[in-house]
């Protein structure tokens, strides 16, 4: 039996985003709390990662020669803005997600 597919994407359903690695903690404000987001270093061409809602905190995975967990340093909360720091995601210090003057480009689904 076939299945039949739905389109899943809604307009606004995901926005475009870019970042720099600074290799300290950072903030991503995308203005919504993201369900998912997906990076890809853009500067070396060699290293992607995602994070979903649920995942444990500080973890994310990471996408290159070899699919593994970042198990450390990774996505380490989410912001709803009720601290005045807007709504995203916090990324901590893994050189996966975050390394220091690389670029990174990806999407955020809300």
């Amino acid at each position: 039996m076939a299945g039949t597919a739905t389109p899943g994407i809604e307009i606004g359903a995901l926005e475009t985003f870019t970042y720099t690695g600074t290799g300290a903690a950072i903030v991503l404000d995308f203005g919504f709390i993201p369900k998912a987001v997906l990076f890809f270093n853009v500067t070396d061409a060699d290293q992607a990662w995602f994070w979903f809602t649920g995942m444990t905190a500080g973890t994310a995975i990471s996408i290159g020669a070899a699919t593994a967990t970042v198990a450390t340093e990774g996505v380490t909360g989410t912001l709803d803005g009720s601290a005045g720091t807007g709504q995203g995601l916090t990324l901590g210090t893994n050189a996966v997600i975050n390394e220091s003057a690389k670029v990174y480009r990806g999407i955020a689904f809300r």
